[in-house]
């Protein structure tokens, strides 16, 4: 997430501004770990890389965007006893082709299909999943560890007024039914709901003023902290949880 407030040069190749990759707990609505980094310095991947170090939690599964379909990533995931999945993007030619043949080849093991009608949309969203049993090439399975599961998602239906079909191919570390993957597949944006919407709406991070890179960090980082408080005091909403705090802040004080 990029903090809008810190932008410098924004008509130049030489923008630069601040952005925190955030180790997020979508089953709590917690952040577990954050990482700050300015776009000029250093890459998303390669601070995500460092933020994936030293996890202090095992047997969980971590849901990355397909930028982090990355050898190195997925190496720190697997030796640290964890498990991934990721979407593959089609310019990874070799690994996206040889995910097709294994669908085209055999049936899938599993499928969960659900509509979805909400917000003036009707989509359908099928998952599909294969077991890999080593059906992929060796140079593939040697350079993306541990791969168990491969995971077609088909999205077709209507958005507003417009017909809408999207697929993705998605890599898995563990072997999960497809009704398991896609309820994964859903958490993974409870970050975009869960915190960054929520820092930019509801805590007007996006309307900040703040042009010092150092305070516009330190005030983004009490903000995920707060978000921490409001969730462990078992609040979905933030909103209702900052108004009982205003009506109660007397208990917390001495």
């Amino acid at each position: 997430k990029s903090l809008r407030n810190t932008v410098t040069d924004v008509f130049s190749k030489e923008q630069n501004f601040v952005i925190f990759s955030s180790l997020f707990d979508t089953a709590n609505g917690l952040v577990l770990k954050i990482k700050s980094y300015e776009n000029k310095k250093t890459s998303e991947i390669k601070e995500t890389q460092e933020l994936l170090n030293d996890v202090p939690i095992k047997n969980k599964t971590f849901s990355l965007d397909a930028l982090h379909c990355q050898k190195e990533t997925i190496r720190i995931i697997i030796e640290s006893n964890n498990h991934y999945l990721i979407p593959v993007k089609k310019n990874q030619r070799n690994l996206y082709n040889s995910l097709e043949k294994v669908m085209e080849e055999t049936p899938a093991k599993t499928v969960d299909v659900q509509q979805d009608n909400s917000h003036g949309r009707k989509i359908t969203r099928q998952v599909s999943v294969w077991d890999n049993n080593q059906k992929l090439p060796e140079k593939i399975i040697d350079k993306f560890q541990e791969i168990k599961n491969i995971i077609k998602v088909k999205r077709s239906g209507i958005r507003g007024k417009k017909q809408y079909e999207e697929i993705v191919y998605y890599i898995s570390s563990k072997l999960e039914t497809a009704t398991e993957v896609a309820k994964k597949i859903r958490n993974h944006w409870g970050i975009e709901n869960k915190l960054h919407w929520v820092k930019d709406v509801v805590m007007e991070e996006d309307k900040s003023l703040i042009k010092n890179k150092e305070a516009a960090i330190n005030i983004s980082v009490i903000k995920s902290i707060g978000i921490n408080f409001f969730r462990l005091l078992k609040f979905e909403s933030i909103t209702e949880g900052r108004t009982w705090l205003g009506a109660n802040l007397s208990g917390f004080l001495p």
